[in-house]
């Protein structure tokens, strides 16, 4: 079997981590979620992701996905 690599996904939303695993297991040799940042050095050494996707608004006061109205990306 073909290696598809791994792939590693850091989200405080449960939603998002669902539908990202759902749309990218059929594509990679295997997907692991997790909503807890604090994982991710574990993960780095027993999984050994090839990518990871890392949630970039990820903080205890955050509104997941939600900007305020007069920030600027």
């Amino acid at each position: 079997m073909e290696n598809r690599g791994k792939i590693l996904i850091i989200d405080d939303n449960e939603d998002v981590l669902f539908a990202l695993n759902l749309l990218l297991e059929p594509y990679v040799e295997k997907v692991k979620v997790t909503t807890q940042p604090a994982r991710i050095e574990f993960f780095m050494t027993t999984f050994q992701p090839d990518l990871i996707l890392l949630d970039m608004n990820f903080s205890r006061d955050a509104i997941s996905g939600h900007l305020p109205n007069n920030r600027k990306l």
